[in-house]
């Protein structure tokens, strides 16, 4: 067995409530989610890659079509999960996401901001690149 730390676990059983409310987010049997804060957010807009735990796996759970997801105070991140099955040892970067989604405050409801997101990590990283010339 290697040494080498996991750095995704996937959990089978959801840690998402499994009725539905009418601002839940319906999940997919074909992604994993993560609960993060904006500081994860921050990093991931900084470096490109997705750290929820410096010192432990980062730890996914496995959606189904029979699940939903509502927390206010929580940014969920989406990614498939074969991506993260074969990346289990692996850094998760940005480009490897499906859906960063956050709650809208005017309609409580959550909103893919993947694309935003990525395109702020894009400037910052050209950004970078001209102050380094």
């Amino acid at each position: 067995m290697s040494n080498e730390t996991i750095k995704n676990r996937i959990l089978e059983i959801p840690s998402f409530i499994s009725k539905n409310n009418e601002n839940a987010l319906q999940t997919k049997e074909d992604s994993v989610y993560m609960e993060v804060d904006e500081s994860v957010i921050s990093n991931l807009i900084s470096t490109g890659y997705l750290v929820a735990d410096l010192n432990r796996s980062n730890c996914w759970s496995r959606g189904s079509n029979s699940k939903f997801f509502y927390n206010k105070r929580k940014i969920l991140v989406e990614a498939k999960y074969i991506t993260v099955r074969v990346k289990e040892n692996e850094d998760i970067c940005i480009e490897d996401l499906a859906g960063i989604w956050i709650i809208k405050d005017d309609t409580g409801k959550y909103v893919n901001k993947l694309e935003y997101l990525l395109e702020a990590y894009m400037e910052q990283k050209n950004n970078k690149e001209r102050n380094h010339r």
